[in-house]
């Protein structure tokens, strides 16, 4: 009968939504605003490279609760190139990635020279290689102040999009 009842009390949480951590929440609308502009361009879904590159991370509207990444799932006008990096710490060890994709090790290399002069050359090599049209970032991580600065000083990128919650930016060649 003890052991009963400490099951339910430990079992409690589940049954109120586990007390309040998981809680549905709104995407932002600069989401739903782009989504809709694909849908209504004449270009049949477009490739869309969607950063931060991180398959886990926490957004603005989750209230900077990290979760997986939505952005393929959301993006239904897209054909969405996201992170799919685990980046899990085991021990010592740091896991990076498991992936097998080929579009995203050529992404991981690419964004790995971001600091370096010969990062422009080599993000419009994946661009053209990877027939990627945009680049979406989604606001919110550490890393958006660094791609703002980058991708405004790229010439081959015009900003297509920008509302608060997310950045596009159109790949010119």
């Amino acid at each position: 009968v003890v052991l009963l009842v400490l099951v339910c009390i430990a079992g409690l949480p589940f049954i109120w939504g586990l007390a309040g951590s998981i809680v549905p929440q709104e995407y932002p609308q600069s989401w739903y605003t782009w989504n809709n502009s694909l849908a209504s361009s004449k270009q049949e879904k477009p490739r869309v490279l969607f950063l931060p590159w991180h398959l886990y991370m926490p957004f603005d509207f989750t209230n900077h609760q990290t979760t997986g990444n939505p952005a393929m799932n959301f993006f239904t006008n897209a054909h969405v190139i996201q992170g799919d990096n685990l980046e899990m710490k085991q021990g010592d060890r740091i896991i990076t990635t498991q992936s097998t994709r080929s579009v995203s090790k050529s992404v991981e290399s690419t964004l790995t020279q971001i600091h370096t002069q010969a990062f422009p050359e080599a993000l419009r090599q994946l661009l053209v290689r990877e027939q990627i049209d945009f680049i979406a970032l989604s606001h919110g991580s550490p890393e958006q102040s660094i791609y703002q600065e980058i991708f405004t000083n790229i010439p081959f990128l015009k900003k297509n999009y920008d509302a608060e919650g997310l950045t596009v930016w159109q790949f010119t060649q």
